[in-house]
């Protein structure tokens, strides 16, 4: 039968067998290597990501420093109420919340000083004043409380009104305001956990 193609037909049949086997020779040969570099190029993408994630934490890990040494300086050169003594520190701190509250135009009805507590390592005094505002005055006692340096911070705030229905519109504007403030202070060997 082979013998009634004509020789042409035969070496192209020739020739095609032999590049098949040619290329089925190069596919069995190439198979493992081809496998090999897929799975280098996988691990090479799951290098360079575990990268970026380093990259990514070395970065956070930089910028929690600097924070914290931002927070450090800030708290070292400001932060920290002054005074020698336990006494002297919270007469600075009622000094500096009536102060507040006198340049609102208000006059504080009651103060009273609270037990030095400590905060996530930072010793804290702590003063409650009680006084009558309207809404406005409010505010700005509370912005400017929270902008003082040192850093005055508002534990506490309990707001009622001061009276219902009073004699004037004024009157039924008014609030009673109670105020816990803190403040960090240098000595905190007395300091309780609250």
């Amino acid at each position: 039968m082979i013998e009634n193609v004509s020789p042409g037909v035969r070496t192209f049949a020739a020739l095609s067998l032999l590049f098949g086997l040619l290329l089925l020779v190069i596919n069995i040969a190439t198979a493992p290597l081809s496998q090999r570099w897929t799975a280098l190029e996988t691990e090479t993408q799951a290098m360079r990501e575990q990268a970026g994630e380093m990259q990514t934490m070395a970065a956070d890990i930089g910028a929690a420093r600097d924070a914290a040494e931002q927070a450090v300086r800030v708290l070292g050169s400001t932060g920290y109420l002054p005074g020698d003594t336990e006494a002297v520190q919270l007469a600075n701190l009622q000094t500096r919340v009536v102060d507040i509250a006198q340049r609102a135009g208000l006059r504080p009805q009651s103060t009273r000083t609270l037990t030095t507590i400590q905060r996530d390592g930072v010793a804290m005094i702590g003063l409650q004043a009680v006084f009558q505002s309207d809404i406005a005055r409010l505010r700005a006692i509370l912005f400017t409380l929270e902008t003082s340096q040192p850093r005055l911070l508002i534990d506490g705030l309990a707001v009622t009104p001061a009276s219902r229905g009073g004699p004037s519109p004024e009157a039924s504007d008014l609030l009673t305001i109670d105020l816990r403030v803190l403040a960090a202070v240098r000595d905190g060997r007395k300091a309780v956990q609250p």
